[in-house]
C-alpha cells in the first residue's frame, strides 16, 4: 500500500531525530516526542487502512517498536524484544488502537452522529448486531465498512459473553 510505505519513509527520518535527541532528553519527553511526531503519522486515517494486509500494517508496528528501542537506548538487535519496552512506556499496540477507532466510527454510524451518508454503510438488527453485506471478492470483504461491522459484531459478542458470565 503506497500510503503506508510513504508513512514509513517519513517516520524513518523522524526516528533519526528521536535517536539524536535520546542522550539529551528524559524518557518521558522522548515518549511525548514519539507520540506527537511519529505515532500521529502512523495513526492518520488508520481506521481506513485497518483492513489492509497484515504485512503492510506490520511496517507501522515496526516504527513503534523502533521508537521504544531508541527511547530505552537498546541496541538495534533483531533478538531484542520491544514488547516489554512498550509496556514500560505504556504504549498500546497500534493494531488495538486502529480497531478501537474503527469500532468507534461504526458506533457513530449507528447513532447517526456523523455525515448523513455514513449510516447507510451499515444496517443494524434488533439484536444490536450489524448486517454485513456479503461480497464474493476478497477485496469487498476487506472494505472498511464490512471489516468494521464484523469487528463491531465480534466485540458485541464478547461483551455479551462477559455479561453472561457476570450474572
Amino acid at each position: 500500500m503506497d500510503h503506508i510505505d510513504n508513512v514509513v519513509n517519513k517516520c524513518q527520518g523522524l526516528l533519526g531525530i528521536l535517536a539524536k535527541a535520546t542522550p539529551y532528553l528524559p524518557k518521558e519527553l522522548l515518549k511525548l516526542m514519539y507520540t506527537a511526531l511519529i505515532r500521529s503519522h502512523t495513526e492518520y486515517c488508520s481506521s481506513i487502512f485497518s483492513s489492509a494486509a497484515k504485512t503492510h500494517l506490520k511496517k507501522l508496528d515496526v516504527m513503534q517498536r523502533k521508537a521504544a528501542r531508541i527511547t530505552y537506548e537498546v541496541p538495534r538487535d533483531r533478538d531484542t524484544h520491544a514488547d516489554i519496552l512498550l509496556l514500560f512506556l505504556k504504549l498500546d499496540a497500534l493494531n488495538d488502537r486502529r480497531e478501537a477507532h474503527l469500532v468507534k466510527l461504526i458506533k457513530s454510524f449507528i447513532s447517526g452522529k456523523c455525515h448523513p451518508a455514513m449510516p447507510s454503510l451499515v444496517e443494524a438488527h434488533t439484536d444490536k448486531t450489524l448486517r454485513v453485506s456479503q461480497s464474493t471478492t476478497t477485496l469487498g470483504k476487506r472494505r472498511p465498512s464490512v471489516f468494521g461491522a464484523n469487528l463491531y459484531n465480534q466485540q458485541l459478542a464478547l461483551s455479551s459473553d462477559s455479561e453472561d458470565i457476570d450474572t
